[in-house]
C-alpha cells in the first residue's frame, strides 16, 4: 500500500464521470454571489435532496492550471456543479469548485465533500475526506467551496470524488416536519 503522501499526490481532475438521475439541467443563467453566513430566516421546512457524486481522474503529468471541470453537470436536484479544480499550496493540496442553485427553491444547507481515492477506486488505509458547508443558497446564486488537504502532495495515481448534499426549503411542508439529507 502506498504511503499517505504518495497516495494523496495523485489527486486532480480532468475527466468527469457522473450518474444522472432524472432530468438534467444545463445550468445556464443566474447571477453570481454568496448567500452569506447567517442562519436561514426562512420558516419553511427543509426536505432532503439526494446527493450525487462527481469523480475526477488525473493526467499522468500534473498541471494544476489545466485540471478543472468545464461543463455544468447536475449533481443534485436543482444543483449544478459548474467547475472544479485542484489547487496546490505550500501547506498541501485542495479541491475547489462552484455549485449553482438552478432551481426555484432556496436551499437551507449545502454541504460539499471531497474524498481522495486510489486507482482501484478505494480509499486507502486511511480515509481522507474534507467538507465545506453553506447555510443558505438562493435560486440563481452560486457558491465556491474550498476544501483543503493540508500536509499532502499530488501524485498521478489518485482521483477525487465530490459529493454535494442539499436540504431545500419546501413551501408546501407543514412546520415542524424533519427530514435527513441522504448522500450517495
Amino acid at each position: 500500500m502506498p504511503n499517505r503522501r504518495n497516495f494523496i499526490k495523485t489527486v486532480c481532475g480532468t475527466a468527469v464521470a457522473i450518474g444522472l438521475a432524472g432530468c438534467s439541467d444545463d445550468g445556464s443563467g443566474g447571477e453570481s454571489g454568496d448567500s452569506g453566513d447567517g442562519t436561514p430566516t426562512d420558516t419553511r421546512t427543509p426536505t432532503a435532496t439526494e446527493a450525487r457524486t462527481t469523480e475526477s481522474d488525473i493526467d499522468q503529468t500534473f498541471d494544476p492550471v489545466n485540471m478543472s471541470g468545464d461543463s455544468p453537470e447536475q449533481i443534485a436536484e436543482g444543483v449544478n456543479l459548474l467547475s472544479h479544480t485542484v489547487y496546490e499550496t505550500s501547506n498541501g493540496v485542495g479541491v475547489t469548485g462552484v455549485v449553482e442553485n438552478v432551481g426555484d427553491v432556496t436551499f437551507t444547507e449545502v454541504v460539499a465533500t471531497v474524498t481522495l481515492v486510489d486507482e482501484s477506486g478505494r480509499v486507502a488505509e486511511f480515509e481522507d475526506t474534507s467538507a465545506a458547508e453553506l447555510d443558505e443558497l438562493s435560486p440563481g446564486l452560486q457558491w465556491r467551496f474550498w476544501i483543503p488537504f493540508e500536509g499532502e502532495e499530488l501524485t498521478s495515481e489518485m482521483r477525487y470524488e465530490i459529493d454535494v448534499a442539499v436540504e431545500r426549503a419546501d413551501p408546501t411542508a407543514t412546520p415542524g416536519t424533519e427530514t435527513n439529507t441522504t448522500e450517495s
